[in-house]
């Protein structure tokens, strides 16, 4: 990797270097140093170019620069630094001189601290108190992903991204600080625009991010807000975090028009190595030796066991009984002839293609701006048939109506198509799954390799669907239409109020369909069968907030906000089946000629707030701030429906201090410090009430029966956290960073708990159990090196993190929770208290008894047993909460090209690897194998990991269809993953073609990954049983601004 990694650094110098010899004759010298314009301080890494010409140089740590090989003449100098306004002058070069121009930078006046709009108004960064992460919208506008949310990851320190499922347009794990619930969801709050979006995906056939209607390109900026002081003021939808998306706006001057584009492929990220049919006999073979010598005492040889399993007459040839060359589905040890070769994964996997398009303009006046944009793309999946396709439009207009009122709309409108596959399960038609168990014998076709010849219907008696066929003839497809839209009204009070009105909408119509083709022997029976989705979501928030802003003697500043806010969320559904089509070419409902169910439901909740916050700084030195929100939510119980969150917190900014006037290399010093209240909401509508629901027929009419008890006192989850976190920038820019350590505690939790069977309910919800989150947080941004047009920068971020279980019901200690039905536990899904949360537990595997081949387990205390199913023996192992994760990267840039590499971790989670329970196990012979099974044992004084093959485990007396620690792997990770090398065409070519801008890259995704996982994919949260694995993906890209 070293090795590589310097002839990739040396390969790309050289290529940097040539474009920079050139004939010294009739050129000069220019030089200078460049400063800020107000304190007279030196601008290190700031950029200089001479733009006719395309070369330049970037100043030094003094602030200085020199360009030598300038062509005499008159020559246009630019020159740029982030948060400053660009400066460009004209400038006669004498040829054989030096000439000297020094330059003075202004701050940009929104750039003089990063502005981002938090909390219903514009706040800069500078002057928050709370801990917040502000992560560059290059690296999402660049990504090959489908949605904003997994360009985050590694981005943010105690952001915490990771793939749910590689299906093109899943939504990832989404987590802020760790879990910190149990049956209440875990997502964040997602606000773009203003608008809040519904967390939750309504599709039911694919997994598809909420947020995969927004462009990328389309981002200006992605905000995450992460404690409570940082939170507050979105009140009892904050326990999980905020992030605010804010799409770009126009600007004032000549109309900007870009275009980009990205084309690549897609392929497998990882694979099992399955076994061949002679690997894969041989292995059936030895087991059938095994179990024949225990039982009728001969000693049959691996290759005589092969006999009687790959040849009808095997067993009556070696003097065994003739029915153990049976087939295996009437009880034989029969697997089929040997003389046939599939690939089974080759066949359902692929290459894909991946394109995106994106045309935008830009532009305005002084009285109107507008930002109008397109989209199209499309993203093959690594299954045959599975893709994406979206497409959007964005309008954004601001316009200054009068001296004190501004409108602003902006307006997003998108479509989507996902055609899935069958994934998440040991599925019999799954590729996932049924793709590598499939015996490598079996034949795709009638006639091996001749497609002409008809799908083989029945591969094998217990895969009695052929996964090729039924992802060319199946149809799993949802397709979803978006808008999300706002209108604001911007009120200029006075010179110290002002006023703002906003009306958001974000609307979502799903349509989805899971076509059973009949020609698929499973769906032959009834005729082929149609499933129906139709699913309509509907969000708006409505605010009005006042905000007062004022500065008394230049050093007290006081601000204030107060408002209110109503929203909705509004959910139908409709869902219907029908069987029973005369043909495959008749695909629509009314075709079928018997309807099954049709179903439907409609639900909504209401939430009304009053909130506000007030502000103090002394000379931007010290701050103090406090936040109280009062929610009211339709969601719970009368008695508790309304809820009051806070925060209060303070910031001392140290380098203003006259103590750290004299240490020159201390730029910025920030000390924070909060203690907030949020909560969470996120549970169904109706939990606080006693429901109803349909109980068939009585007496010829429809009949109501109670479906559960309510709880008039249940209320929200509260989440209290104290924040003490550190800013610093050092050495005029070169070094900064943040540092942050947290404790926060969830309590109320939502839990069922148990009623005497007598009440007619097994159990009702009640606000019961807590949980206590630790962390610390550090990120840090270095400038390593400038060395003329040469610039090295680093980024690393890393998190800490640990969540426990305090409390759970009054009279138990432990609870199981299922992980599939509820959205907030990951993992094994264990929960007890004074433990991490979400535990596994399992019996502890020991290995193979070396004289007998038999699998070892431990028992609780310790003792070697061959009982690996006695659920008293069962340990807590660990989690998929990881001990630590983040992420780190290096920027290089030299002239215009540039270099950048980008790495993820996680460290010290642990899950279990489902797949192999079925693919490294050693039995059930009817399945094919990864090759990893056949350092099995075989004779006596073998040491391995890997027991004697048995058809079944009743055979060896070791226990089968249980998990134990033997598939319960380390699942930590470093992955390689973004690598992206580009180069800026030079200034003097650009103005050629009338051109202001333009770029090419090329991109890697996925690249390399280390670890012990022996999976699919160790980022794949959960057991990783049949999970559809992420890709690795390679793209070249283009971006073109007139």
């Amino acid at each position: 990797m070293r090795r590589l990694f310097t002839t990739l650094v040396c390969g790309v110098a050289l290529l940097l270097l040539t474009p920079g010899l050139a004939t010294a004759q009739d050129t000069g010298t220019i030089e200078g140093t460049v400063t800020d314009a107000s304190t007279g301080e030196s601008l290190p890494g700031a950029t200089v170019q001479v733009l006719q010409e395309g070369i330049g140089s970037a100043t030094d740590a003094n602030g200085e620069y020199t360009i030598r090989d300038v062509p005499a003449g008159e020559q246009q100098l630019r020159v740029q630094f982030v948060g400053y306004q660009t400066v460009t002058r004209s400038i006669n070069v004498p040829a054989g001189e030096t000439i000297t121009r020094n330059v003075e930078l202004e701050q940009e006046t929104a750039q003089l601290e990063e502005v981002v709009v938090s909390g219903y108004r514009v706040r800069q960064t500078r002057t928050e108190a709370g801990a917040s992460e502000i992560v560059d919208a290059d690296a999402i506008e660049t990504a090959t992903v489908q949605n904003p949310q997994s360009a985050l990851q590694g981005q943010a320190a105690g952001v915490r991204v990771t793939a749910s499922s590689g299906q093109p347009g899943a939504a990832p794990q989404f987590r802020i600080r760790g879990n910190a619930t149990i049956s209440s969801g875990s997502e964040p709050l997602y606000i773009v625009d203003g608008v809040q979006v519904n967390p939750n995906s309504t599709f039911d056939e694919a997994s598809a991010s909420p947020l995969n209607s927004i462009n990328r390109s389309d981002i200006q900026s992605v905000e995450v807000l992460k404690d409570a002081a940082a939170a507050s003021i979105y009140g009892a939808q904050a326990a999980n975090g905020v992030v605010i998306i804010t799409t770009k706006g126009g600007r004032a001057g000549d109309t900007e028009i870009n275009f980009n584009t990205q084309l690549g492929f897609v392929e497998r990220l990882n694979r099992f190595d399955v076994m061949d049919t002679e690997e894969w006999t041989n292995f059936v073979g030895s087991g059938v030796a095994n179990f024949a010598n225990s039982t009728f005492g001969t000693n049959l040889t691996a290759g005589e066991g092969r006999q009687v399993a790959t040849s009808p007459t095997g067993a009556a040839d070696l003097g065994l009984p003739p029915s153990l060359s049976a087939p295996v589905s009437q009880g034989g040890f029969f697997v089929g002839e040997d003389d046939i070769q599939t690939d089974w994964p080759g066949a359902v996997y692929r290459q894909g293609l991946t394109q995106t398009y994106n045309l935008s303009a830009r532009g305005g006046n002084e009285t109107t701006t507008f930002y109008v944009s397109g989209r199209f793309s499309r993203d093959e999946g690594q299954i045959i048939s599975s893709f994406l396709r979206s497409g959007g439009l964005k309008a954004n207009l601001s316009h200054q109506a009068t001296d004190f009122l501004n409108v602003e709309t902006r307006l997003n409108l998108a479509t989507t198509t996902i055609e899935g596959t069958v994934e998440g399960g040991p599925f019999i038609n799954s590729p996932f799954w049924a793709g590598y168990l499939l015996p490598p014998n079996s034949t795709v076709y009638n006639e091996v390799g001749n497609p002409e010849s008809g799908f083989n219907p029945q591969p094998n008696f217990v895969f009695t669907e052929n996964v090729v066929q039924q992802e060319e003839f199946n149809t799993t497809r949802s397709n979803q239409t978006n808008i999300i839209g706002n209108i604001a009204l911007n009120w200029d009070i006075a010179s110290t109020w002002n006023a703002r009105t906003f009306a958001g909408l974000s609307f979502e119509d799903t349509a989805e369909e899971d076509y059973q083709d009949p020609r698929v022997p499973s769906n032959a029976g009834v005729g082929g069968e149609l499933q129906l989705a139709a699913d309509r979501s509907i969000d708006y928030n409505i605010s009005q907030t006042f905000q007062y802003d004022n500065v008394f003697d230049s050093v007290h500043r006081v601000s204030g906000l107060a408002g209110t806010e109503f929203k909705e969320r509004t959910i139908e559904t409709l869902d219907a089946n029908t069987q029973g089509f005369p043909s495959f070419l008749f695909r629509t409902a009314d075709a079928a000629a018997n309807p099954q169910d049709v179903l439907g439901d409609e639900t909504s909740f209401r939430v009304l707030s009053f909130f506000g916050d007030a502000e103090y700084t002394y000379d931007n030195t010290y701050q103090l701030r406090s936040t109280l929100r009062y929610d009211g939510s339709s969601r719970f119980g009368e008695d508790n429906r309304w809820g009051l969150f806070g925060t209060v917190s303070a910031f001392w900014r140290l380098s203003e201090e006259s103590f750290l006037q004299d240490v020159d290399f201390v730029d910025d010093l920030k000390l924070r410090a909060s203690y907030g209240i949020t909560g969470n909401s996120q549970i169904e509508n109706f939990q606080s009430r006693r429901l109803f629901g349909t109980a068939g027929n009585y007496d010829g009419g429809s009949a109501l029966a109670p479906a559960s008890l309510g709880n008039n006192t249940l209320t929200w989850e509260e989440r209290q956290e104290v924040n003490v976190g550190l800013d610093y920038t050092l050495f005029s820019g070169r070094i900064s960073g943040s540092f942050n350590a947290y404790d926060a505690n969830s309590s109320e939790l939502l839990l069922e708990r148990e009623l005497p069977s007598d009440t007619g309910f097994n159990s009702y919800i009640d606000n019961v159990g807590q949980i206590s989150t630790r962390g610390l947080e550090a990120s840090i941004e270095t400038v390593n090196l400038i060395a003329g047009d040469f610039q090295w920068r680093t980024n690393f971020n890393i998190s800490f993190q640990r969540s426990e279980v305090d409390e759970l019901l009054p009279d138990d200690n432990e609870i199981i929770v299922d992980p599939d039905d509820n959205p907030g536990v990951d993992g094994g899904g264990i929960f007890r208290v004074g433990e991490p949360i979400s535990q596994y537990r399992y019996v502890r595997y020991a290995g193979v008894n070396p004289a007998t081949g038999a699998a070892m387990y431990l028992d609780r205390n310790g003792n070697l047993t061959y009982n690996g199913q006695r659920q008293e023996d069962e340990v807590l192992l660990g989690n998929t909460e990881p001990d630590f994760f983040g992420g780190f990267g290096n920027t290089f840039t030299f002239k215009g090209v540039s270099l950048d590499v980008f790495f993820q971790y996680d460290y010290g989670r642990e899950t279990l690897n489902n797949d192999a329970f079925f693919l490294r196990s050693n039995t059930f012979f009817y399945l094919n194998r990864d090759e990893e099974v056949l350092d099995y044992w075989k004779e006596p004084g073998d040491i391995t990991d890997t027991p004697r093959p048995t058809p079944a485990a009743s055979y060896s007396g070791q226990a089968a269809g249980i998990f134990t620690t033997r598939y319960y792997e380390d699942a930590s990770y470093i992955r390689l993953k973004r690598a992206k090398l580009g180069y800026s065409l030079p200034q003097s070519l650009l103005e050629r073609v009338s051109l202001s801008a333009a770029s090419v890259f090329v991109q890697g995704e996925n690249l390399v990954t280390f670890t012990e996982y022996t999976g699919f994919d160790p980022e794949v949260v959960g057991t990783g049983l049949g999970q559809y694995p992420q890709s690795r993906r390679y793209t070249v890209g283009l971006s073109i601004t007139y």
